[in-house]
């Protein structure tokens, strides 16, 4: 690769810009790094905000529903293992006498799950998500950590962690915590999965051509439980909209159609200015890495399927079907390709 190059596709398609400096080879080379693991479908990590906790009788409940009733064991920032209810107990007194009384519109925690597919190790994601939580918040916020898997829960199948993290910090600053945090704690924790010898990433979904977010956990674990009184309805409602679509009747749009059709296009055409300059270096291992983003690209969506329009062909085909197969209408699975857990308590 040619290390004047300015080479475009890092800034716009990975949202990480090669800086202007003498010498970017080593720079560069981590880009190239970078790419690679992404054309080649690396696994993605996952980081999310999933609540938060504004007073004590809160507080109490989710360090419950963390440890499983005192049943999983949580590690404090201090690395003490808290392995029994009375001393989960003894904890949660402490961070309410921190904490003191509860103030209006404010969070006194912010809570973090940090995720990875089925079949991963979980001491590998304990270690990392240990790193990760050093990494981020050890010098400036307290916090506790449970790490959830097949083996301590039953309701569990991926591994993932828990990250309760005190919103008010040493100094007494606020925790709060920006789209572009969340995206900086992907990659710090994609970097120290990496360093348990996984290959994973933290790119944005634009990147890979995804369009839809995933299904929050609430609404998956809602139209789950069979005791739910509201099981389904969420569902049920978007297929009616979808079923108004398709008869012409009004339905609501994505009003940032044209703008993701345009973000897309953009991402599309970086990852292709990345794939010339690759392919014309005069090292073998840039060419194949050019045409490996050129599969790539040829693999990403060519049209633009946000739910709304998932759900619509889902039920065209469901139509289509029952009227060649009389009794063959039914309700499609929706898509679960994103891990989520179940609703905090």
């Amino acid at each position: 690769m040619r290390t004047q190059s300015s080479f475009p596709l890092v800034g716009l398609a990975l949202d990480t810009p090669v800086r202007s400096r003498r010498n970017r080879i080593p720079e560069l080379e981590a880009a190239k790094a970078k790419i690679r693991r992404v054309v080649e479908r690396a696994t993605e990590a996952m980081v999310k905000v999933s609540g938060s906790v504004r007073d004590a009788r809160h507080l109490k409940s989710h360090f419950d529903y963390i440890s499983r009733n005192g049943k999983i064991e949580v590690e404090t920032e201090r690395g003490e293992v808290i392995a029994t209810r009375d001393r989960l107990r003894e904890e949660h007194r402490a961070w309410c006498d921190e904490l003191g009384p509860p103030r209006s519109n404010e969070r006194h925690t912010i809570n973090i799950v940090l995720s990875m597919p089925a079949g991963t190790d979980t001491e590998a994601v304990r270690r990392a998500t240990r790193a990760f939580a050093e990494s981020v918040f050890g010098e400036t916020n307290q916090y506790l950590m449970a790490v959830h898997h097949p083996g301590n829960d039953n309701d569990t199948k991926n591994p993932h962690a828990h990250l309760t993290v005190k919103a008010r910090g040493y100094d007494g600053a606020r925790l709060d915590p920006k789209k572009t945090d969340l995206q900086t704690w992907r990659e710090v924790f994609a970097a120290k999965m990496r360093d348990q010898g996984y290959e994973v990433e933290a790119t944005p979904r634009r990147t890979r051509g995804v369009i839809a977010k995933a299904a929050r956990g609430r609404v998956l674990a809602i139209d789950d439980d069979e005791k739910r009184p509201g099981r389904g309805f969420v569902r049920l409602a978007k297929l009616r909209e979808a079923a108004d679509g398709l008869s012409g009747r009004s339905a609501s749009e994505n009003p940032y159609r044209n703008q993701i059709i345009a973000t897309q296009k953009a991402v599309r055409a970086s990852w292709l200015e990345g794939a010339a300059e690759l392919e014309a270096s005069s090292a073998p291992v840039d060419r194949d890495l050019g045409r490996k983003i050129r599969a790539f690209v040829a693999g990403l969506p060519l049209s633009l399927q946000d739910e709304r329009n998932t759900l619509r062909s889902e039920l065209l085909s469901s139509i289509e079907r029952s009227r060649s197969t009389p009794g063959a209408l039914s309700s499609t699975p929706r898509d679960r390709s994103e891990p989520c857990q179940g609703p905090e308590r």
